[in-house]
């Protein structure tokens, strides 16, 4: 029984780390998103200035 108890704690461990890269994944996604708007933004700006 111990085997499966250590497993099970392995595999919350495991979870738990994968969970934590994915976090970190989003983050940057949005991080990316938000340059990429705002980079679009500033080109419109540009754009609309020289109108």
């Amino acid at each position: 029984m111990s085997d499966y108890k250590e497993l099970f704690y392995q595999s919350q461990a495991e979870l738990a780390d994968i969970e934590e890269k994915l976090k970190r994944i989003v983050l940057k996604i949005q991080r990316v998103m938000r340059e990429a708007e705002e980079e679009i933004i500033s080109e419109n700006d540009s754009d609309n200035s020289q109108k």
